[in-house]
């Protein structure tokens, strides 16, 4: 390999930004482990900044899960969207101007529910479902035109919906669906940043979706579609600690919901988690309403092969740029057990 060509194994790279391919080359199988991760039901996930938990999640999403298990999208156990935090404008300083007010929890679900509806369809599209005989974009575009436009309708939106063409394609439903979401998600930026310029108030006049009334029934009509998973849809809301304590209330009403079955949220969280009570004031607690994982303790364990996990990791990054290597950790535990004798 040419000097010029060398690049970085350990290079921190964002796992959203990994190919499918490369996530499979590189990912080291921690759900013995972490066996709630992959299993229906709501998760929190602690662990320190770089412990892997964005790893795990990059790795359940379907475009890896499809290569992984060699097997079609309906055929995967579950369907699970990435989305994360820390990079987005839901912690906009604007929003702390409507604490206290009655529109603050109303507004901040509406926000986090919009973009974890463009995720949900970013989801969607890499998941690159087939459709041959048009036989999916058909059914997509009878319920588009019948449940989801009253849905919409239902939660105030005043806007013209842009019509499905006969002719469109699953994906071109997919992606049409995701430019409604993305672009409620600017106007609602728009009006958020308009609060910085006036102490008065500014009359939000766009529609307000809720999780009950349209995400949840929007997910569990999507599990019916054939090209789905039969299980349960995962949200994988990455990097938790970034959303303010209001949002992360909202996120926990949702939790406490119990709606597993249909709709599993794995929370991964730096250690930093802003609160467990739901919007009402109730909290949320384990094993009733979700489990938790502290990778931490896991890793710290002398029973849980840490330093195994860590020669893969090392190996398969070493091997995927042609470097050949035996294992520090191999001959490192080789040479303390020699000690001992």
């Amino acid at each position: 390999m040419n000097t010029t060509d060398m690049r970085n194994p350990f290079a921190v790279q964002t796992p959203e930004d990994i190919s499918a391919d490369d996530i499979r080359s590189l990912f080291v199988d921690v759900f013995n482990d972490f066996h709630n991760i992959n299993k229906p039901g709501h998760t929190f996930l602690h662990g320190p900044r770089g412990s892997g938990k964005s790893m795990m999640f990059r790795y359940l999403e379907p475009d890896c899960q499809k290569l992984v298990q060699g097997v079609g999208l309906n055929a995967l156990q579950f369907f699970a969207v990435y989305v994360p935090i820390k990079n987005t404008e839901l912690k906009l300083t604007e929003l702390q101007r409507l604490e206290n007010q009655n529109a603050n929890i109303v507004l901040n679900e509406h926000f986090l529910l919009t973009y974890v509806a463009v995720r949900l369809c970013a989801s969607l599209l890499k998941a690159q479902v087939t459709d041959a005989n048009g036989e999916h974009a058909a059914s997509f575009k009878s319920y588009y035109d019948t449940d989801l436009r009253r849905a919409f309708l239902r939660c105030g939106w005043t806007d013209p919906l842009p019509e499905l063409p006969p002719s469109a394609t699953i994906n071109n439903s997919f992606k049409l669906l995701q430019d409604i979401f993305t672009d409620q998600y600017a106007t609602l930026l728009t009006y958020v940043r308009r609060l910085a310029f006036t102490s008065g108030p500014v009359t939000y006049t766009g529609p307000l979706c809720g999780y009950l009334d349209f995400l949840l029934p929007l997910m569990k009509k999507l599990k019916e579609f054939a090209f789905m998973p039969s299980g349960p849809i995962f949200l994988l809301m990455d990097d938790a600690d970034n959303l303010s304590r209001v949002q992360a209330s909202i996120l926990n009403s949702w939790v406490s919901c119990r709606t597993s079955a249909d709709v599993s949220i794995k929370i991964s969280t730096q250690l930093n988690y802003k609160t467990y009570l739901t919007v009402h004031g109730r909290t949320i607690d384990t094993p009733h309403d979700f489990s938790q994982i502290d990778i931490s303790s896991v890793y710290t364990s002398r029973k849980r092969g840490y330093h195994d996990r860590v020669s893969q990791i090392v190996h398969k990054r070493l091997t995927m740029y042609g470097i050949k290597r035996s294992s520090f950790f191999h001959q490192h535990r080789s040479k303390r057990t020699r000690s001992r004798r």
